[in-house]
């Protein structure tokens, strides 16, 4: 290795250790607001938009990579596909897919603004909600798969999320939340008595959880039937999460940002701050840390208890939600243009919480079942975690490498769900091995998944008797 490059290394790594919990590290100026939610790719690299129409990528020290221009602000947070095509919508009206290198793949003119940000299913397929009364679906080639109507004249801002078994669920200014197949076949609508511009979260039970302007968050059953329903005292943009506690944070206008018992839907704790919580959505660390930001200028780091922690202040309204790396990194910007990176003590998101943050992962795929290769690859193709599980057996073996994070420990958590999307096993494992099962499943079908390092990647196995 050179000597420079030696030194740089060294260098970083001071750096890193001398920053404390809440310091800035840098911040980046564009030149409009930002609203959006960071995407983080497997490299590292930064992606947001921004008021002033372009579309960023940076480096992991915040320098710019590229940018791309659009013609109008960008609210919608960008998606970050298997293959590291950007997905993200824009005030023009147009839905943007480019490749890694800033390069147009393909856009498409919805008719009205593009507020809502993409979800991604397995098969590739693209959803987003449009200024129109849309709920609009694109084949991987970029092509109309369906549009499915909400009440007319009633935008779709909020942003869908797609369960376990591909269901499709999200808000609309109509009142509903709408909850449709893959085929853009209505499943049910439940009826809140406010718009709802909240983006769902949804449990490995298909319950959904979603925010509505009556300010009231609501826990959904699988089925539309409301299972319970938690008032606060103002109307609720801000889109909720789910903590391995059992606990749903979701922040209100009323200026609080409140831990609901998902069983029940009573409070467990709540966290006044100065002013109103306007869009900004909890991210829930690896060490139940819990990160949003207020309208009054300020990032808040709440303990899982719901005491502060630190909190770090930008004097600037901030509607943007946090994104965290792996590395402890967080994410956020706000209305007057900067996009700031503060160092923390989480590194990543809960590994065991089945939607820790708005557009449930790093990548804002906003899809529950988020990698199903196995394999997640570097940007130059190389392995950086895998997982495998026999196809078809009498008892489920699975063998794994994990992913190694900024401070060089390699620890992940591997989980299994049935094909009704329950957790029925969970366990910590290091480096790397096989595990063989406990041998009482019954046959089916069954989900393994692994987190390690922030990142997440999941498979389907038959097991047979």
């Amino acid at each position: 290795m050179k000597l420079s490059k030696v030194l740089e290394t060294l260098l970083l790594l001071v750096t890193f250790a001398a920053a404390a919990e809440g310091d800035l590290l840098w911040k980046y100026e564009t030149g409009g607001g930002i609203q959006t939610c960071a995407a983080i790719g497997p490299d590292g690299t930064i992606y947001f938009g921004s008021g002033d129409g372009y579309f960023y990528a940076l480096d992991p020290d915040g320098n710019e990579k590229w940018r791309f221009r659009t013609d109008w602000i960008i609210k919608s947070a960008p998606a970050i596909g298997s293959d590291g095509t950007i997905y993200f919508g824009s005030g023009d009206g147009y839905v943007y897919v480019l490749n890694p290198d800033g390069s147009r793949k393909w856009k498409y003119d919805t008719g009205g603004y593009v507020y809502s940000s993409p979800a991604i299913d397995t098969n590739g397929y693209v959803y987003v909600g449009a200024g129109t009364n849309f709920l609009m679906a694109f084949d991987p080639e970029g092509n109309l798969a369906w549009a499915y109507p909400t009440g007319e004249g009633k935008r779709v801002e909020s942003s869908p999320a797609i369960a376990f078994d591909g269901t499709i669920c999200f808000g609309s200014k109509d009142g509903y939340l709408h909850s449709v197949t893959s085929a853009g076949q209505l499943k049910w609508r439940f009826d809140t008595q406010g718009e709802v511009n909240s983006s769902p979260a949804i449990d490995a039970d298909g319950c959904v959880y979603v925010g509505a302007d009556d300010g009231i968050l609501y826990a959904i059953n699988p089925d539309g039937t409301l299972r319970w329903k938690f008032a606060t005292g103002g109307k609720i943009t801000s889109s909720p999460a789910i903590g391995e506690d059992g606990g749903i944070y979701v922040g209100s206008n009323d200026g609080f940002l409140y831990a609901v018992d998902k069983k029940d839907g009573t409070q467990l704790w709540n966290y006044q701050t100065p002013d109103a919580i306007d869009y900004s959505s909890p991210a829930i660390g690896a060490d139940g840390v819990v990160y949003i930001a207020s309208t009054w200028g300020e990032l808040y780091a709440i303990n899982p208890d719901g005491t502060k922690r630190w909190e770090e202040e930008v004097y600037r309204p901030v509607k943007s939600s946090p994104a965290i790396g792996p590395d402890g990194t967080v994410y956020f910007g706000h209305v007057e243009g900067s996009l700031y990176a503060v160092s923390s003590s989480s590194l990543g998101l809960a590994a065991s919480s089945p939607w820790p943050k708005f557009r449930h992962d790093v990548l804002n795929t906003g899809s529950f079942m988020t990698g199903w290769t196995g394999v997640w690859e570097s940007p130059d193709k190389k392995p950086v975690m895998t997982l495998n599980a026999n196809n078809i057996s009498d008892r489920l073996r699975v063998s794994y490498t994990l992913a190694e994070n900024q401070q060089g420990v390699l620890r992940g958590v591997l989980r299994i769900y049935d094909a009704l999307g329950r957790q029925i096993e969970q366990m910590t494992v290091h480096a790397e091995g096989v595990v063989e099962l406990r041998n009482d499943l019954n046959p089916g079908i069954y989900f393994v998944q692994l987190e390690s390092a922030g990142r997440r990647v999941m498979l389907k196995t038959v097991l047979v008797h």
